[in-house]
This record gives structure tokens, sequence and C-alpha cells, in this order.
């Protein structure tokens, strides 16, 4: 691949085909300006600069030397990163309103930038007649796959032109999600509805826990079994299999780790641990709503995780601890609570970027060498 546009493209809109869509062309134009304003809100930009960040430490040629495809690449929020790295992007859309927001925005960061994206008016159907078999070495494929009929059909479609040994990214959201919280909000003989639902109190053995103090033993036994179990399963067989996908998922695939199953089996496991607790706070606090299962109350769980270590079993109970014991103790700042909360959380992730408990296990191993 050397300078100028790739192969049979240039800036002219391509014809359209809707075959692989499961909307229509005017929803997605007319979804198209609220896109791009939600890239620019700090959840967006967080989104956008977690997945290039990750992406990047994947891609094992140096700058300028990998042709991309974006497909379904919308106002270019992934494809500019990759472009401003050196390498060459063809963003792909369906939507004429996105890929003209895209142009513009290219237009505004300046000609180099444009003479490494090329601009595709098409659907997914139609890339096969497009592109040769294996001209990409990376091909994007992110918030796509749940507006398809078909998203095996796509993949294999993105799998012809993608090369040998090629980078397939993939980033979609669950299409039976919004259902399941339709339900969840709405569904009033069984969760209750936006109101929620009493919870009759937790009976052991015959006997019904109530009390502070008494909920305060069993959170405590319940917590002290959690940490034992996941201690033990990162030294058991299959936590050496975990670990050794975390450290090179290739590598512990040659040595025979079916690493399809290992992290089936860890998410079952992860999703056990979610439900127990989630049961006792059910229960201790006599009442469920539909808002434990918002999308802020998910990051919440995952800053504390973030802040205490992510990888560290103590971690995840040190940030717990931390977020959930820093809020009440900041009451005594008044106004100033979410600055003062903001400026912990800032310091914490410049000083502690592995978190807390795997930053100062670090320290303290440098200290005693």
């Amino acid at each position: 691949m050397t300078g100028g546009r790739l192969p049979g493209l240039g800036d002219s809109p391509l014809p359209a085909s809707s075959r692989a869509w499961s909307g229509t062309l005017d929803a997605f134009d007319a979804r198209s300006r609220a896109w791009d304003e939600y890239t620019s809100t700090p959840l967006g930009r967080l989104r956008q600069e977690l997945t290039t960040h990750h992406l990047v430490q994947h891609l094992a040629a140096p700058a300028g030397s990998l042709v991309v495809l974006d497909v379904g690449g919308g106002t270019g929020s992934y494809a500019f990163p990759l472009a401003q790295l050196g390498h060459r992007v063809c963003l792909l859309d369906f939507s004429a309103q996105m890929l003209a927001i895209a142009r513009q925005k290219a237009r505004q960061l300046g000609p180099l930038l444009g003479e490494r994206i090329d601009f595709c008016h098409a659907s997914v159907d139609e890339i096969p007649g497009l592109f040769s078999p294996g001209h990409f070495d990376l091909v994007l494929c992110h918030t796509l796959l749940e507006y398809v009929l078909d998203p095996r059909e796509t993949l294999d479609v993105l799998s012809t032109v993608l090369r040998p040994g090629g980078l397939l990214s993939l980033l979609f959201a669950n299409p039976h999600a919004d259902p399941l919280r339709w339900a969840i909000a709405n569904e009033d003989r069984i969760t209750g509805g936006p109101d929620g639902m009493p919870v009759p109190a937790l009976t052991i053995l015959g006997f019904a826990v109530r009390g502070e103090r008494t909920w305060y033993w069993v959170a405590g036994a319940a917590l002290l079994v959690a940490v034992w179990l996941a201690l033990n399963l990162i030294e058991s067989p299959r936590g050496r299999a975990l670990r050794a996908l975390h450290t090179s998922e290739v590598g512990a695939e040659v040595v025979g780790i079916d690493a399809a199953r290992q992290k089936v089996m860890v998410f079952v496991v992860s999703a056990v641990f979610a439900a127990f607790a989630g049961g006792l706070t059910a229960f201790y606090s006599g009442f469920i709503t539909p808002a434990k299962a918002s999308f802020m109350h998910s990051v919440e769980l995952v800053t504390m995780v973030v802040f205490g270590g992510m990888a560290s079993t103590f971690g995840a109970v040190v940030g717990a601890t931390v977020l959930t014991v820093l809020p009440q103790v900041l009451t005594v700042v008044q106004d100033y609570e979410m600055v003062v909360l903001g400026a912990v959380m800032m310091a914490t992730m410049i000083f502690f970027p592995r978190g807390v408990v795997p930053t100062l296990g670090a320290l303290l191993g440098r200290g005693r060498r």
C-alpha cells in the first residue's frame, strides 16, 4: 500500500444496500447528530479513549504500516485516532449523514489526516464487491452487530477482507438488553414495576435475620467466604489457566488451554458471586427497585474494582470499602463533598494507576529488597 487513495475508492458516495440492516436508512441518518453529540460527552470520550488505548496495545506493527477498515465507523470516533497514528483507514458507513459529519471533522483536523482516511458510503453486504480478499490488516466492527439481521453472516463477510493473522476488533451491545430492561422496569406482576417491590426477611435455619448487628455478622461471614473461595480459585488449576490467559491468550492456547471454555466458566462464576451479593442486598434493604440494575450502578461497581486494583481480590474489597465509607466521611465538608471525592479519585488514578492494593504491594516489595 503506497500513498494516495485506497484502491477503488474515492470520496463520492456509493449506492447503499439495506439487505443486511435491521433498521432503515432514515432511522440511522436521524440518529447521526445524537450519536455525534454522545461521542463528545465525558462518557462517550471515556469509552472511545479506553477502546483506542486497548486496541493500540494489540497492534504489534509499527505506526503507519496498517491498512484499516472501520465498518459502521459513524462520525469517525475510532478512525481518526488510528489515522493520527499514521495508519491508512477506510471509514465505511450506511448513513450518508454520519459520513458527512465525519468528513467535516476530517477537514477541521487538517489535510494530512484527510489524506489517510477514505470515506465509503456502503452497506456491509457490499464489502466483498468493494475490496479484494485479505485486503485489510485490521477491521473495526464497533457498535454494529446489534443493528444487523444476521451477525454471523456479517462476521463471515468481514473475515473475507481480513488478511490471515489480521486483527478483528468487535465492540457491540447485547441486543436483548433493552427488552430485558423494559421488562424489569415495567412488568408489575414480577418486578413491581418502576416502584419496585418489597422483599421478605431473610430466614436462615428458621431464624429471621433482623437488626443492623445481625446483618453485620451475616455480611462479614459472606465476605470471608467469598474471599476464601476467590483465593482458592486463583491457586487452583483453573485459576492458573486463567492467569495464563491473562498473560498471553495465544501462548495459553498453544499449551492446550481452551480459552473460550475458561472465559465462559469465569463469567458464570462471576455471575454467581454477583447474584449472591445482590440477593443479600435485597434482603438487607427489604425493598428492591429497577434502579439497582441501572447503568450508573454498574459504573459504581466497576469504579470500586478499578480504585482498589483490578485482578486483585483484596483490591476489590478495599475499593468497595473506601468508596462506600468515603462519601459518608466527606459529608462534613457539605457543598464540597463531590469536589473532594473527585480530587481523591483523580489523585488515586495518577499516583496509583494499577489501583491502591497492587501499587502499595509493589512498593512494599521493593522496600523489602
